[in-house]
């Protein structure tokens, strides 16, 4: 895969670091100035996304099929011995490389009534597991090896991972170049822009109160013409807010992507049977 990027870009320079290191390192790098790009896998760029809000997004997947791999991609997965238990608190071991994403899975578990405490390991999870010190745990699974070895199964699978490109996208959507476009009027600051007149002026929140407002009325009164207008000035009043704030619209995106995938772990359901499906398809391989 690296050696067809270098050939498409001869002049590029390829860097090979470690997959959960990549989507800090392109941030610091585009902070700088460097036009960067990295390749890693989504498991590792959404467990950074949990931590901190980011400018960088995914460019594209890269579907990950791995006839070696027990479920064909690395895919978290929660591990035991026998299926859930309600009525005592669990004892769940956690991979410290994905806590972040395991933490909003377990929140599910919360939900539909089991308790349980947790510790974060950086390796041995499984062994951890079949010794006794937990009930369970929430680990990257690839060949299946370690689940063999310690008599395990998989309870549940809830991420599953491709590889992504990742980098800071050329604005897309009007909105980007709209923020493009007032954080170019607010650097200038020129006289004659009303952008940085405002800004300047700090009048930006006050419109954007009252522009929300209008907005309002509008929808209320039903008249679309109107509901249009006052949408396009709310627009553009939050996109100067924002650019006061140095927040991104890419980095809005990035949230909604993470809510969605949050809800996507959230919803996962039918922990038993899937499991069983799951180790079935195991045995048989």
């Amino acid at each position: 895969m690296l050696e067809s990027v270098k050939s498409k870009f001869p002049k590029i320079k390829i860097l090979r670091l470690r997959g959960e290191d990549i989507p800090k390192l392109v941030e610091e790098f585009n902070s700088k100035g460097i036009k960067a790009f990295g390749l890693t896998g989504n498991d590792l760029f959404q467990e950074y996304c949990c931590k901190k809000q980011v400018k960088t997004s995914i460019i594209e997947s890269i579907e990950w099929n791995d006839e070696s791999f027990l479920l064909k991609k690395p895919s978290l997965c929660l591990i035991g011995a026998r299926p859930l238990e309600k009525g005592k608190v669990l004892r769940i071991a956690l991979n410290s490389k994905f806590e972040g994403l395991s933490k909003a899975f377990l929140e599910k578990l919360s939900r539909d009534g089991f308790e349980y405490e947790t510790e974060c390991l950086n390796g041995g999870l499984e062994t951890a597991v079949s010794e006794g010190l937990f009930d369970y745990c929430v680990e990257i699974v690839c060949t299946g090896k370690a689940l063999k070895e310690n008599a395990l199964k998989i309870i549940s699978v809830f991420f599953q991972s491709d590889w992504v490109l990742i980098g800071e996208r050329e604005p897309e959507s009007q909105l980007e170049r709209l923020s493009q476009t007032v954080k170019e009027r607010i650097k200038e600051g020129s006289a004659e822009s009303y952008t940085a007149k405002i800004v300047r002026e700090r009048k930006a929140l006050k419109k954007l109160n009252e522009e929300s407002f209008e907005l309002c009325q509008a929808i209320i009164e039903g008249k679309k013409g109107k509901i249009i207008w006052e949408a396009a000035d709310l627009l553009y009043f939050l996109t100067v807010c924002l650019a006061e704030s140095q927040v991104d619209y890419a980095q809005v995106w990035n949230e909604l992507k993470r809510r969605e995938l949050e809800k996507t772990v959230l919803n996962e359901a039918g922990f038993e049977e899937k499991g069983k499906k799951l180790n079935k398809k195991a045995i048989q391989n």
